[in-house]
């Protein structure tokens, strides 16, 4: 009966109550996993005390299954509430490798040899300026 009504009868009426309510939902839905991600983050602090307790009689490959498991519990419920919100799942940046170098020059000028060329500072160099084969030969 509900599909029907979703699919035949009012379709367009279900696209547009979705479309109102897509907010509220998504808003709920991050809830739900921000709580997921705070069980498994205790669970992960239960199962580090537990593996501190019984550490003498524990396997480390026990232990360390149930804190994998817990992890990545943790961290696909982190990423949807983060979806969920809007806000990035990435990030990511771009950096231009001559303003990176010119920075390290800037901030630790004896670190680091940055040759002028990757950072366009290079200087033109005048052809009476460049030491001929006859003078290095006689010096």
């Amino acid at each position: 009966m509900l599909w029907e009504w979703i699919n035949t009868r009012h379709t367009e009426r279900y696209r547009q109550l979705q479309e109102e309510m897509q907010a509220e939902f998504n808003a709920r839905m991050a809830e739900s996993h921000e709580a997921l991600v705070q069980a498994y983050s205790d669970l992960q602090r239960q199962a580090i005390e537990k593996a501190r307790e019984k550490l003498p009689g524990a396997t480390l490959n026990e232990a360390a299954g149930l804190m994998r498991a817990a992890s990545i519990g943790a961290g696909i419920n982190t990423e949807k509430a983060l979806l969920r919100r809007g806000q990035p799942t990435e990030i990511r940046q771009t950096v231009n490798v001559a303003d990176a170098l010119k920075k390290l020059k800037a901030i630790a000028p004896g670190l680091v040899d940055v040759n002028p060329i990757l950072i366009g500072e290079a200087t033109e160099i005048k052809d009476e300026e460049i030491p001929s084969e006859s003078s290095s030969e006689e010096g």
